[in-house]
């Protein structure tokens, strides 16, 4: 067997263990577009969970464990992601570290892979897809990267095109899913409260997985990166965008009331030029971002809350990540 990739990150800071399998394989547009309808299969139902509902329930039965399906690429690398967590045994049961493993190793090695299954994944991601594509913002930054990243893999869609997804059959789904079994590069990750390498030999066992790194070109081109960061904002900006109905009149009666800041996971710049762009620089007094600081968004909160001496300060998001990033900082 080959030797495995696998790395373990012990901590008591989480009530949580979570594990990770990362495949890799190199770019492709109609194989990102395979693999991310297999991931989009895969994300709500397995062969021993056939319904959503099913799923759900065994979820439920391991303490309201999470789990999630998906993909991303990284240069010329696509990347393929399975993750779960669960609480600790110590805040559960003693089986349910083992129970967590096999409920991934069963999503991982039997997903529910169908007709129906793949029909409704084809109908989310093309409906993602046209979102992105009347989304100005997003379809000033695709062309960016398509025209400044030509012939590299900045170029390449992480989920392929409209003619990609509608091409796609289900033995393309089947037969893309044994290959990544078989060929990709596999990385397995855990972080918890574990027994190092107890933790490492289970995993292997549970996850006989061939794991040496292929000759891949994981660095993409500096030159056209550089062209690309260069161009994105002043494109962005040039497309005046502007706020959701009814903003414009409530945001200045906040500001009259209320100290106003931003806290963004966004790149330097971003803020800046949206802040320039429509005109409401004035009614903000800070605002942070990981591309100013290097810090997450709870850290970023911190900072600003300290800096301006602040109290009872309440944070306005619009996702789940905010609500945990709020938690971690202290505020509501």
């Amino acid at each position: 067997m080959k030797q495995q990739n696998i790395q373990i990150i012990t901590t008591d800071k989480y009530k949580e263990v979570a594990i990770e399998l990362r495949f890799l394989t190199l770019s492709e547009s109609r194989r990102n577009a395979i693999r991310t309808l297999v991931a989009y299969m895969m994300s709500d139902r397995i062969e021993k969970y056939p319904s959503k509902l099913s799923m759900s329930e065994a979820l439920d039965r391991l303490y309201g464990a999470t789990y999630y399906a998906g993909s991303l690429t990284l240069g010329q690398v696509h990347v393929f992601r399975l993750r779960m967590k669960a609480l600790h045994p110590d805040f559960s049961e003693a089986e349910q570290l083992k129970n967590q493993m096999s409920f991934l190793r069963e999503a991982l090695y039997h997903p529910y892979l169908t007709e129906d299954t793949l029909r409704e994944a084809k109908k989310v991601l093309l409906d993602n897809l046209k979102r992105q594509e009347e989304n100005p913002g997003y379809y000033a930054s695709k062309r960016i990267y398509e025209i400044f990243g030509e012939n590299t893999p900045l170029a390449l869609s992480a989920t392929g095109s409209k003619e990609d997804v509608e091409s796609i059959t289900l033995n393309d789904c089947i037969e893309e899913h044994q290959r990544m079994l078989k060929e990709d590069a596999a990385y397995i990750m855990a972080l918890g409260n574990v027994e190092k390498k107890t933790m490492e030999e289970e995993l292997a066992e549970m996850f006989p997985l061939g794991t040496e790194m292929p000759d891949l070109p994981l660095s993409v081109s500096l030159p056209h990166m550089r062209d690309v960061l260069a161009h994105e904002l002043p494109i962005m900006a040039a497309m005046h965008p502007d706020v959701y109905p009814g903003f414009r009149e409530v945001l200045p009666a906040l500001a009259e009331r209320y100290k106003l800041f931003i806290v963004s996971n966004c790149d330097a710049g971003y803020i800046e030029m949206f802040l320039d762009t429509t005109s409401l620089g004035d009614l903000f007094i800070d605002h942070l971002c990981p591309g100013d600081t290097g810090e997450g968004k709870a850290e970023n909160i911190r900072t600003l809350i300290t800096r301006h001496h602040l109290a009872d300060t309440v944070y306005v998001g619009d996702t789940e990540n905010d609500r945990r990033e709020c938690v971690k900082a202290g505020v509501p």
